[in-house]
């Protein structure tokens, strides 16, 4: 039972990043270029 939350787990976190990192590259290049954004 255990095995079957992990794995469910690992997709959903997996699918999470992969959601995001699209998302990253479909914004504007001026957004990034933007003096108030800044990393961390």
């Amino acid at each position: 039972m255990t095995a079957l939350w992990n794995w469910t787990a690992e997709r959903q976190g997996k699918r999470m990043k992969d959601v995001y990192f699209r998302s990253l590259l479909k914004m504007q290049i001026d957004y990034f270029e933007a003096p108030d954004i800044t990393s961390g």
